[in-house]
């Protein structure tokens, strides 16, 4: 009896466990593919107007800036007469569109309703990423062979142009101690800029890791997230001793990455066809909790926490054209699609709604 007794409390241990795994959701879910229909080349950097429900594109090679509704998800406009655009930025509080250009080096402020032309500040060739500290109300325009501009965003008028060692690439905030931490791959370093002073201050050599591209933080944790395309990793810093804490191997040629703070998960996507989610275990543990495959060359792509949705950009292949592609985070509760009549009340001033497009 005694045996019987045991053998049915393995078996219903092993249902339990197996019943357990069964509702574990995914990182993310594929929900949606929002088609584009007809865009040629390689398609950059994503931003998004929440209220209106409006994913914003940068189409490099087609020249034009696709709006998307993501509400009824649908191709709602497109901006033309742009130079190749890469970066795209919105700002809520000041109801502005900001584009760089790779092309002639521009950055053009857009009325964020009307996408009419604001105005034109113009630099160095490869104007790209670009970043918004809400907190001080200044653009950070990265361009050229090493240079960052600072724009006042109320004001639109041009206050420094920081100096660094190679072509800036992701750009992301450190409010604790008013430092900038940027990807600088032609230098193998991340470039740390006191923000204050407006200048370099110190560097993280990444002692022989190449293609420093993406890169997020973990603001509480204090820990700064980058991906390497040589080799394909994560790396995880120390925000304070900027000494290397761990990695993880991932897909090659990731471009944009994203640290979902609610739910622990880091979110990269990759030209290889990939988005790595990436567990956070502790600050300093780290694991690959899934290796969701996409399309070749999708490399872009948006988190938006308020919305608990991943949007990734998917260039038009042979058999396929352009499209957005639409994940739910795990535990999503509502729809990805925002319902702009009960949209709650946000204070878009508050340094969590910074971009870094």
């Amino acid at each position: 009896m005694i045996k019987k007794i045991s053998v049915l409390c393995m078996a219903a241990a092993v249902f339990l466990s197996a019943a357990s795994y069964a509702q574990e959701e995914e990182p993310l879910k594929l929900v949606q593919k929002i088609q584009l229909g007809h865009i040629n080349g390689q398609l950059d950097h994503l931003t998004i107007d929440i209220k209106r429900g409006r994913l914003f594109l940068a189409a490099t090679v087609n020249h034009t800036i696709e709006v998307i509704d993501i509400k009824n998800g649908k191709r709602l406009n497109k901006m033309t007469g742009i130079n190749a655009p890469q970066g795209v930025l919105y700002i809520p509080y000041y109801d502005r569109l900001v584009v760089t250009s790779g092309n002639d080096g521009s950055c053009k402020f857009y009325d964020g309703n009307t996408y009419n032309l604001i105005t034109t500040f113009h630099f160095d060739e490869n104007a790209d990423n670009l970043f918004y500290d809400p907190s001080s109300e200044y653009v950070y325009v990265g361009h050229g062979y090493g240079g960052v501009a600072v724009v006042d965003a109320e004001r639109l008028w041009p206050i420094e142009d920081i100096s660094l060692w190679g072509h800036p690439e992701a750009f992301q905030m450190d409010y604790d101690k008013n430092m900038m931490f940027v990807n600088v791959p032609h230098a193998e370093e991340i470039s740390v800029i006191d923000i204050m002073m407006v200048r370099e201050v110190d560097s993280i050599p990444l002692k022989g890791m190449k293609g420093n591209y993406p890169m997020a933080l973990d603001e509480t944790g204090r820990r700064l997230f980058i991906a390497v395309s040589s080799p394909p990793s994560f790396v995880v810093f120390d925000m304070d001793s900027y000494k290397q804490v761990a990695s993880v191997t991932i897909s090659n040629d990731a471009d944009d990455m994203f640290y979902d703070n609610d739910r622990k998960y880091i979110y990269i996507s990759s030209g290889e066809g990939y988005i790595d989610v990436i567990k956070q275990n502790g600050v300093d543990s780290y694991e690959l909790a899934a290796k969701l495959e996409t399309s070749p060359g999708a490399r872009t792509s948006l988190f938006v926490p308020e919305l608990g949705a991943l949007y990734l950009a998917v260039p038009e292949q042979k058999d396929q054209p352009a499209a957005i592609w639409v994940y739910e985070a795990a535990g999503q509760k509502e729809s990805v699609s925002p319902d702009l009549a009960g949209s709650p009340a946000i204070d878009f001033k508050d340094p969590k709604f910074s971009d870094n497009r």
